[in-house]
C-alpha cells in the first residue's frame, strides 16, 4: 500500500512539473537538509524533524515566489514558501527554507523546488527523479554550497559546540571554525573532527571550544564563519558575508 501510495505522489510531481518548465540556470537547490527540529526538546519529541535548505535562482524580474514542495509519505505533497535572503552576484539570489515537519519517519522525504516569474513556473526536480532526504538516503543534499553549519549550533556557559555538513570531495580535508568574540577585534580559531558519514557524498563534523564564561555585556553574540580545506581548494561559508551568529544558550541564527 505504501509503495502505491509513494508512487501516486510521485505521479503527481511529475504532472505538475510538465505544466511549467524544467530550470536550466533559472532554480536550483543549494543545499537540503533533513534535522532534528530544535524547537522540540529531545526528550518531548525525539522524532520530530525540520526541513532546511537554501535554493538560487535567477533574478529575472523584482516580483518572484519560490515555492518547496515537499513529501514526507503521509498525507501526499505539501507546499512551503522559500523567504529572501541575499543577493549573490551574477543576477542571482538566495532563497532560504525551513518547514517544520512534526513527528515523522525520517524515511525518503521527497522535495522539490518550484519558481515562479513572470508567469512561468521553472523547476528543479532532481532530473524528474525529486531529491531524497532521510533513511536509507542521506540526510544532507549538498549541490552548489560545499559546506553549511547544521541547527545544532550553540553556546552554552564556557563552551561553543557545533555540527557542520561538508560535501565529501576528497578523503583528505579540514575543516575549521573561525569565531570572534569582540566584533572581529581578535579572533580564534578551531579544527573540526569527523563525526560520521551521512551517505556517499556528505560527512557530518562537530567541535567544542573553550569560550570565557564572561565576556562583554556591550557584545554578547559570538560570530563565526566556516572554511573547508579540501583537494587544494578553500570554501568559506560566512553566511553571504554576514557571518553567523549565536547568544549563549541560543542555536544559531542567520
Amino acid at each position: 500500500m505504501f509503495r502505491k501510495l509513494a508512487m501516486m505522489a510521485a505521479a503527481l510531481i511529475t504532472l505538475t512539473v510538465s505544466a511549467g518548465a524544467f530550470a536550466a540556470d533559472e532554480v536550483k537547490l543549494a543545499f537540503g537538509s533533513l534535522q532534528r527540529d530544535t524547537n522540540f526538546s529531545a526528550g518531548n519529541c525525539p522524532s520530530c524533524y525540520e526541513l532546511v535548505g537554501e535554493v538560487e535562482v535567477k533574478n529575472i524580474a523584482y516580483a518572484k515566489e519560490v515555492w518547496i514542495w515537499y513529501n514526507t509519505g503521509v498525507g501526499g505533497w505539501k507546499t512551503a514558501k522559500a523567504t529572501y535572503d541575499a543577493q549573490l552576484g551574477n543576477n542571482k539570489e538566495t532563497w532560504d527554507f525551513s518547514v517544520s515537519l512534526g513527528f515523522i519517519s525520517p524515511a525518503n522525504v521527497q522535495l522539490a523546488i518550484q519558481y515562479k516569474v513572470n508567469g512561468i513556473a521553472y523547476w528543479d526536480n532532481n532530473s524528474n527523479q525529486n531529491y531524497t532526504l532521510g533513511t536509507p538516503a542521506a540526510f544532507n543534499v549538498l549541490k552548489t554550497v560545499n559546506v553549511f553549519p547544521t541547527n545544532t549550533v550553540f553556546a552554552m556557559f564556557d563552551k561553543l559546540h557545533g555540527e557542520v555538513v561538508v560535501k565529501n570531495i576528497a578523503f583528505q580535508k579540514q575543516v575549521k571554525v573561525v569565531y570572534t568574540l569582540d566584533n572581529w577585534a581578535t579572533t580564534n580559531e578551531k579544527l573540526l573532527t569527523f563525526k560520521a558519514v551521512d551517505g556517499s557524498l556528505a560527512e557530518t563534523w562537530e567541535f567544542t571550544t573553550d569560550i570565557p564564561l564572561f565576556f562583554s555585556d556591550a557584545l554578547p553574540t559570538i560570530e563565526y564563519a566556516l572554511s573547508y580545506t579540501v583537494a587544494g581548494v578553500t570554501y568559506w561559508d560566512n553566511n553571504h558575508g554576514r557571518n553567523y551568529k549565536v547568544t549563549r544558550f541560543m542555536g544559531a541564527t542567520r
